[in-house]
């Protein structure tokens, strides 16, 4: 990884900086937020080059001061590593780091005992979600989420009580918390059985009644329609879809398009033109495509489920362009690739447009065992091409099995295991397809 080059500061960080306490609170409270800023207007490069700027001048410096520094610029390294500025490597000494500075400093960097409680559930959310998820560590995740929910709840109904905070951030850090929490355990729900420590998980059927508890008392917390209560509905629509219980999964998905009564199966196949249940103007519609294709495969058994081929290719044709997007546009193709098997086989020019996106190696490893995944769905709607993808499929894999858990979970997976043997071939599209876990598939 090339080191960031050293930035300028803004003069009145410059001047504190450069002051007597050389990163002291004052300084942190005006840089912690002007980092945050530079990244939310997708400057990751420039608050990168900060960072560097800033532990270069508080080089020498010590101290509770420095610790709270310290702290600041870690949590914006967190941030950083999730937009692609660190590799894996230094992504996880960052983590570490992060959690080492935590348990030696604790509650002293700060001026008050709820702002650390707070800090620490955040920064814990956040990581969680950019980072243990994506390395398929959901068993670490369960154990401080438990921990989280267990606290926050407690501390905020003490508040709630006394009226100390306004309801809105109440309800939204609780329903943040909730929400994670509920995604580690459908996570979980939906592992191989061999994934996870078998002598300390639960069942998986008590993990996915306690999932749709959280989700579900997540979005009651959330402002109905907002994109944060979407993407809740969105989770519980993928929590029942991959139990295989239709009837919930089309409730929430109706839910999430305010339609009452709720739809009706036969309705899902209503994926473009006049009628298409997703405007294509919607600000979630990907998602929510994604929601829609995946219950009309749920769905596929049923009399009157069945897209027509002509919208299959449409909406095939627009996600093969959007690849470069990345996730969820990979999942919304493979879904498709599934569904319109038949219809896409007769069109060669789009399949080598997949093929040839599918080839280019993606950012993250994530992204990488998904693209595993989506080689070799193509490979057995693509025969003429099998062996090629097949091998492609295999060699992705062997090259991220040493990140995170993926190498657990990969020795655990039948469909890895049958692509390792040589026998990925005689796979169904469709059980390929379901090959990662919860929404990941």
């Amino acid at each position: 990884m090339t080191e960031p080059s050293l930035l300028p500061l803004p003069q009145h960080l410059a001047e504190l900086l450069a002051g007597p306490q050389r990163g002291g609170v004052s300084f942190c409270r005006q840089l912690e937020p002007y980092l945050e800023a530079l990244i939310a207007r997708g400057q990751a490069g420039e608050a990168a080059a900060l960072v560097a700027t800033v532990r270069h001048g508080a080089a020498g410096s010590a101290g509770a001061d420095r610790a709270r520094l310290d702290y600041v610029l870690l949590r914006t390294e967190l941030r950083l590593a999730a937009h692609g500025r660190l590799d894996e490597r230094a992504s996880e000494v960052v983590v570490q780091k992060y959690l080492s500075l935590r348990e030696e400093h604790g509650g002293r960097l700060f001026d008050s005992l709820f702002e650390w409680i707070e800090r620490s559930v955040v920064d814990d959310l956040y990581l969680a979600q950019s980072h243990y998820f994506n390395r398929l560590e959901f068993e670490a995740v369960e154990g401080f989420l438990e921990r989280d929910h267990r606290m926050i709840t407690r501390v905020l109904a003490a508040i709630k009580e006394f009226d100390l905070e306004d309801r809105h951030t109440r309800d939204s850090l609780l329903a943040q918390v909730k929400g994670t929490f509920g995604q580690a355990l459908g996570f979980l729900a939906s592992l191989p059985d061999a994934a996870a420590d078998l002598d300390v998980r639960p069942a998986q059927a008590d993990r996915l009644l306690q999932a749709d508890r959280l989700l579900q008392a997540d979005v009651g917390l959330l402002q109905r329609g907002g994109a944060l209560w979407l993407q809740g509905a969105s989770y519980l629509v993928a929590l029942h879809w991959r139990a295989g219980s239709l009837p919930r999964a089309l409730r929430w998905f109706s839910e999430a398009l305010d339609r009452f009564p709720a739809l009706r199966p036969d309705q899902l196949v209503q994926l473009t033109g006049p009628t298409a249940l997703v405007a294509a103007d919607h600000p979630q519609r990907r998602w929510l495509l994604l929601d829609q294709l995946r219950l009309c495969w749920l769905a596929a058994t049923l009399p009157g489920v069945q897209p027509a081929a002509e919208s299959i290719v449409e909406l095939f044709d627009e996600a093969v362009d959007e690849k470069g997007a990345g996730y969820p546009a990979n999942l919304i193709g493979k879904w498709l690739l599934v569904l319109g098997r038949d219809a896409l086989r007769g069109r060669p020019e789009l399949l080598r447009r997949l093929r040839e996106a599918l080839l280019v190696p993606r950012s993250a490893p994530i992204l990488e065992l998904m693209r595993a995944v989506e080689l070799h769905v193509l490979a057995l709607i693509d025969p003429d091409r099998s062996g090629a993808l097949l091998a492609a499929a295999q060699e992705v894999c062997t090259a991220i099995e040493g990140y995170g858990r993926f190498g657990q979970f990969l020795a655990a997976s039948s469909w890895a295991t049958a692509l390792r043997e040589g026998r990925g071939h005689l796979l169904q599209p469709d059980a390929v397809a379901l090959a990662l876990p919860y929404y990941y598939a």
